[in-house]
């Protein structure tokens, strides 16, 4: 299923914090160049099944989209079709 709106961030992971409690959501805090902050949540426990968060980190990441990301400015732009 296509996404009609959306937007995408650019900047540095500078800070984190667990979620907790019956709806948790794992935050990032994240810095632009200009300066600009961020909070990202993403909820980690789902109400529909499975609800488990899975995650890789690989330290050095190349795909064919890390070109386009390394070109776009810093910072959130929203995308609207």
């Amino acid at each position: 299923m296509p996404l009609n709106n959306y937007g995408v961030l650019k900047g540095r992971a500078i800070g984190r914090r667990l979620g907790s409690g019956s709806s948790p959501h794992y935050q990032i805090h994240i810095v632009e160049e200009a300066g600009t902050h961020y909070r990202i949540a993403i909820n980690v426990r789902s109400q529909l099944a499975p609800s488990e968060l899975m995650y890789y980190i690989k330290p050095y990441f190349v795909h064919p989209l890390t070109s386009t990301v390394e070109a776009l400015p810093s910072g959130f732009r929203f995308r609207t079709y």
